[in-house]
């Protein structure tokens, strides 16, 4: 008999190795993220003028989670229409040992995928 399917139990918060500044080319940490960018937190996700607000987050596996959030301003770019509001999901999955985020965006009944990397922390004053 097959083995049956984890169950996954939601939680409010995305994961500690989702989190970050993750921009559309490998480049130093600025702080301030790009429009081609996308700042996670442990609660919201932003990218350009839009914010999205986490409302549950499953497991999907150990590199892979469903993000359901609450979502005001406007679109990442790329994506059509000139404005979103209202609650979406994305899946977020790592590679490259954390460092590359793929990210896919349900839009207007279309995926998007956008392809990140994990910025780079700037060199240290004085080194």
């Amino acid at each position: 008999m097959a083995a049956a399917a984890a169950k996954t139990t939601p939680v409010k918060t995305i994961p500690t190795a989702f989190q970050g500044e993750w921009l559309a080319q490998p480049q130093a940490c600025t702080g301030n993220i790009p429009e081609d960018g996308v700042l996670i937190s442990a609660t919201t996700l932003e990218a350009g003028e839009a914010t999205s607000t986490v409302l549950k987050v499953l497991t999907l596996s150990a590199v892979r989670i469903r993000v359901y959030t609450d979502d005001e301003g406007e679109q990442t770019p790329g994506d059509p229409g000139d404005a979103h509001a209202g609650r979406s999901w994305q899946t977020l999955a790592l590679s490259n040992k954390g460092q590359t985020l793929r990210q896919t965006v349900a839009l207007a009944g279309k995926p998007y995928t956008f392809t990140f990397s994990r910025c780079q922390p700037a060199a240290d004053a004085g080194q």
